[in-house]
């Protein structure tokens, strides 16, 4: 299962890191390892015009070009937020939960089906 190799890996990088800090003389210990937050990244074949792409997904997207040059998509169901820029690239950050992982990887058919719904009326794609 994907989320499990991520976690296992996450945690032994986590005490190698633990272990260099305990090299260089700092107190630390390794206790009460958990995942708080995934980031998945992927580009779409395409351009999206984000002033169109908001209009259209509204109150779930927001776009502030003076503060972001990214439109952000919030799914709250599983606690994620998508950040969709102009040319296409998607990034998917805020999981809470570990099993969400496999939903939101980019390779996964949930990421298809929930681009399809973002990209519905696809006028705002350049």
């Amino acid at each position: 299962k994907y989320c499990n190799i991520c976690e296992e890996e996450a945690k032994l990088g986590a005490r190698r890191l633990a272990r260099c800090l305990q090299k260089l003389g700092f107190k630390v210990r390794f206790s009460a390892f958990r995942v708080v937050n995934v980031l998945a990244v992927c580009s779409m074949p395409f351009a999206v015009h984000l002033v169109d792409f908001t209009k259209n997904n509204r109150p779930i997207a927001s776009y502030e070009p003076e503060l972001h040059p990214a439109a952000t998509y919030r799914i709250k169901n599983l606690k994620a937020t998508v950040q969709v820029f102009s040319t296409g690239s998607l990034t998917v950050t805020g999981m809470l939960l570990s099993q969400n992982v496999n939903k939101t990887h980019p390779s996964s058919s949930f990421m298809l089906i929930s681009l399809a719904a973002l990209f519905d009326s696809l006028p705002f794609v350049q």
